[in-house]
């Protein structure tokens, strides 16, 4: 058997469903998005299902449960998690059509995320709030505590089916919040594997419930639900808002799309800039929100920079995601390869150059690079999430920021240079959630504050950032009536 074969073998063994749990819905099925099969199925929930999970979720946070037994928890799940990583990585790859070694990679940050969280909620504390230094505080003690908000409704996308996850359900223990969630329909199985997971170190069976559709009922009827006090989403712009207008008195965590610029300035080291932008490009097949999709050369550099990177975008293999080699897998429907075909197609009509790749393939697309698509079209303006970028040149500095800033998103945004006024320049120009100078905008860390503004959120995850979401502050203030009167 080969090792593809034993690793496809070994995702079908650690496949998880949740039909006993919800006997009575409709069956929906997972299919593996590089070979057309049917992998499993799940239950399509609806408003009965969803309206289960809400009522279990609020009454396991009634009851509660103490913070140091939530630590504990999270501990052994990321023992867990570490024990089963290349389960996890095999199921992502069979039901995402993510590459193996990007599954793994994404495995091992989720390990890192509850880790990040179990010691962040160690450090929890009480602020104590200065009285004095008014009149009318004279005597009194005044002190805030973080008070978890309720149920979280979180929705999560398919291209990172455990780690998306990961970030919202282990802030959510940390500080005693339940969850109801709605992964992907694409990718259920994952999200399915880690609650049992979850319950195996020790989690009350009600503090996470998972429910599946495919056909979006779920996810509506989830949102609509009048239990949840927090809806934690990720995904796409559109229907992001969409929720937020729907649930304006809920608080609505947004983490959205994004169309992520890089300048590569004439001091930059080039090598370095074009072996990292290829990764940014192309893992996952180019399926993040912060995948890199707009890159501006500086103009003496540029022909140079251009034959770099298209060698190295050249030698990529687009194929079998279970194969080691491969660094392009298929995306997540045939719909959404032909979208990203179409957009290409777009680009060229519209003046723009193929300098590699843009052949349409039936299940895989090609990593492809496309120059100087101009404004008006969709690879220029809108977010692709596939493995294309368009690359275009510029003279000056304040040019490229320009450039950078001109989209309607505002995630991550990445400069390479060695010039210290470009980097500080950079910083207090580029209006993104976060500017990352030598590296990538695809490069997160997940302990950092990560979210963006105006089209790409509202919000900031991050286990210390989730956990400060997902609590209200609630103020004690005690007077003495003797201060001063003792002796």
């Amino acid at each position: 058997m080969s090792i593809s074969s034993e690793l496809r073998l070994r995702a079908l063994n650690a496949v998880v469903t949740n039909e006993k749990a919800f006997p009575k819905a409709t069956k929906v099925k997972v299919f593996d998005p590089y070979t057309s099969e049917l992998i499993a199925e799940v239950a399509n929930c609806g408003l009965d299902e969803v309206n289960q999970a809400c009522l279990h979720a609020e009454k396991a946070f009634k009851k509660g449960m103490p913070l140091y037994e939530r630590i504990a928890v999270l501990e052994r799940l990321a023992s867990i998690l570490t024990t089963r990583g290349e389960d996890f990585a095999a199921l992502i790859t069979l039901e995402s059509g993510k590459c193996i070694r990007d599954s793994r990679i994404e495995v091992s940050r989720a390990i890192e995320t509850v880790k990040f969280t179990a010691a962040e909620a160690r450090t929890v504390a009480s602020r104590v709030i200065p009285t004095d230094v008014t009149e009318a505080g004279f005597g009194s003690l005044a002190l805030e505590k973080r008070i978890p908000r309720g149920v979280v409704a979180a929705i999560t996308p398919f291209n990172f089916p455990l780690n998306t996850v990961v970030h919202k359900v282990a802030p959510a223990i940390a500080v005693g919040c339940t969850v109801v969630l709605k992964p992907a329909h694409q990718t259920p199985l994952t999200a399915l594997l880690f609650q049992d997971c979850a319950f195996q170190a020790g989690l009350g069976k009600d503090w996470l419930n998972v429910v599946t559709d495919g056909d979006g009922s779920a996810g509506a009827a989830l949102v609509e639900n009048s239990i949840p006090s927090v809806i934690s989403f990720t995904g796409s712009s559109r229907v992001g808002w969409s929720i937020a207008a729907k649930s304006s008195r809920k608080k609505t965590l947004l983490e959205l799309g994004s169309n992520a610029p890089v300048i590569v300035t004439e001091s930059a080291d080039i090598e370095d800039a074009a072996e990292k932008i290829v990764t940014g490009a192309y893992a996952a097949g180019g399926q993040s929100c912060i995948s890199v999709q707009r890159v501006f050369v500086h103009r003496s550099i540029y022909e140079k920079f251009q034959k770099i990177i298209v060698a190295k975008v050249g030698k990529l293999k687009a194929s079998d995601p279970f194969d080691e080699s491969t660094s392009v897998g298929p995306l997540i429907t045939t719909e959404a390869a032909q979208r990203v075909n179409s957009w290409i197609d777009e680009a060229k009509a519209a003046g723009a150059s193929i300098l590699v790749g843009g052949s349409h393939g039936e299940k895989v697309n090609l990593p492809t690079i496309v120059a100087n698509a101009p404004l008006g079209t969709k690879l220029r303006e809108q977010e692709v999430f596939g493995p294309v970028f368009t690359m275009l040149v510029y003279d000056s500095f304040g040019e490229a920021i320009n450039l950078a800033n001109e989209t309607i998103y505002g995630l991550q945004a990445g400069v390479f240079t060695h010039d210290l006024s470009q980097s500080l320049a950079a910083f207090e120009s580029l209006v993104f959630g976060g500017v990352l100078i030598n590296d990538i905008p695809t490069s997160r860390l997940d302990q950092q504050p990560y979210g963006g503004v105006s089209e790409s959120g509202n919000t900031r995850e991050g286990p210390h950032y989730a956990m400060h979401e997902l609590t209200d502050v609630r103020m004690l203030r005690m007077r003495s009536t003797q201060v001063g009167t003792i002796q």
